[in-house]
Formats: structure tokens, sequence, C-alpha cells
């Protein structure tokens, strides 16, 4: 975040964006990362507050019952680790996706918001650091579950995420990967037959509109970001389990494994 810093608070000037940032820097919830003449840049200084962010942000979308329900949480992400079973976490974030989001929340939703909520769901079972948008040869990986050293989890993680508003799943894209509505099917037509021509010629077929469904679009796409990620030397390590989810809505539509191929 770059901002002013305030010296003094007054509240008879108000208290805007500039005296939050300044009052998070002064109790220690963020840190200077850079200072060009009086612009801060300020950022979390370490995971442990980054991690209490992420635990407040999803305690606001789920409400109170977040502290009773964090239990199996855990659970649902030791059966990813342990096992490399990833339903029972798309299915808590499913629950968290129904449970805080309004109609008006999902028309500005996309996929940075559902990151973060995958990120602070995550962030419960403490045997792995979460690296977000994980640089890796040029590319941005969405989230990798690392192992730390010397702790007992059979998998390392990464997850790719995918997200298509809901009013938005049945339409098409063009060329341009652009939105478009579905194209009205193709009729063929027949020619007639002439006096001149005892044989009709063949029917005339339309050419297709050069588009295809915006879900299989999407998930043709994360396959293939998947299956280059994975075959980064960086992610040449064992038990190393790769991901995409594709939520339609407030659904896991998809979950596309990595194969290895022969």
């Amino acid at each position: 975040i770059k901002s002013y810093l305030t010296d003094r608070f007054n509240v008879a000037v108000g208290f805007g964006l500039k005296e939050i940032w300044s009052m998070l820097f002064y109790t220690g919830m963020t840190t200077l990362k850079s200072l060009f003449g009086n612009d801060y840049t300020f950022q979390m200084p370490n995971y442990v507050i980054k991690s209490l962010y992420y635990d407040y942000f999803v305690a606001l979308q789920l409400g109170m019952a977040y502290g009773t329900i964090q239990y199996e949480i855990r659970e649902a992400i030791g059966a990813l680790v342990m096992q490399g079973h990833i339903e029972p976490f798309t299915r808590w974030v499913e629950h968290a996706l129904q449970k805080a989001h309004s109609n008006r929340d999902n028309i500005a939703y996309n996929e940075k918001h559902l990151k973060t909520l995958v990120i602070g769901l995550l962030f419960p079972y403490e045997n792995y650091l979460i690296r977000s948008e994980y640089e890796v040869e040029k590319r941005f990986i969405d989230i990798f579950l690392e192992r730390i050293p010397q702790v007992n989890i059979k998998h390392e993680i990464l997850l790719e995420l995918k997200y298509i508003k809901k009013e938005n799943a049945n339409k098409w894209i063009d060329k341009d990967e652009k939105i478009v509505d579905a194209p009205a099917p193709t009729v063929t037509k027949k020619v007639a037959k002439t006096r001149k021509s005892k044989v009709a010629p063949p029917p005339i077929t339309p050419q297709p509109i050069p588009v295809k469904p915006l879900l299989d679009h999407v998930i043709e796409k994360a396959t293939i970001q998947l299956a280059d990620y994975m075959q980064l030397a960086r992610f040449q390590r064992p038990n190393l389990l790769g991901f995409c989810l594709v939520y339609v809505g407030n659904e896991c539509k998809q979950i596309l494994p990595y194969h290895v191929k022969d």
C-alpha cells in the first residue's frame, strides 16, 4: 500500500484511508517497505501477521461460526496433503461462497477474490508455507503449498484457480476470447431439384461460427497451464500434486488433477 504517513491523529479533521494505513503501521500490522520522498510503501511484516489478516477475512466471510468449524476445515486440508483427496476442501470453498455472497457480491466477484478466500481457508493447517502468486520461470502460480522442513506431510500441492460468473455459465467465447451469447443452431438447407438436372446438388452447409462454450475454453486453458507448471524444474519433486479448480458461481464444476503422461 502506498500512502503518506500521518504523524498525529486529530478526530476534528476526520479519519480517512491515510490515517488507517498509518494506524496499521504504528500498531505493527504493517511495516515500511520503501520510502521515496514523503511517499511510504507499506507491506505485511511477516507470515504471522499475514495469517492473521486472512484469518480475519475468512471469519468475516463465514461469520462467528468460523471458530467452531476450523477443526473440520483442518480435517479437509489434512485429507488433501496426506491422502491427495481435494474434494472435501472444495466443498468447504463452496460452503463459504454460498454462505457469504449475495447476488450483489457475485457481480464483482472474480478469480482474485476466490484466491483470497481459498488462501484464508488454508491457513488453519500450519504444516506448510502458502505461496501466493508464486513466480517460477516467469510463470505465476496461484497457490503453492510448500512443505516446511521437518514437518510430516505427504504431499505438496500446486493449485490453479479458475472462476466463471454464474450468469456466464451458458455463454460462449469467440476467437478473440470475448464472451458472446450461444450461437443459433446451424440448419442444413437442401437445394430443390431443377428440371434441367435429375440429380440434386449436395446440401449447402453453413459455415459454423468460430466460437466454443466458455466453460470448455476455460477447462482447456486450465489443463494446458497446469501441465506447463508441473513440468517446470522447480516442481520436479516427489509427492507433488497439482490441481486446477474451476468454479462456476458457487459450485466447483471441474477438478483437473495433473497426470504425468507415459
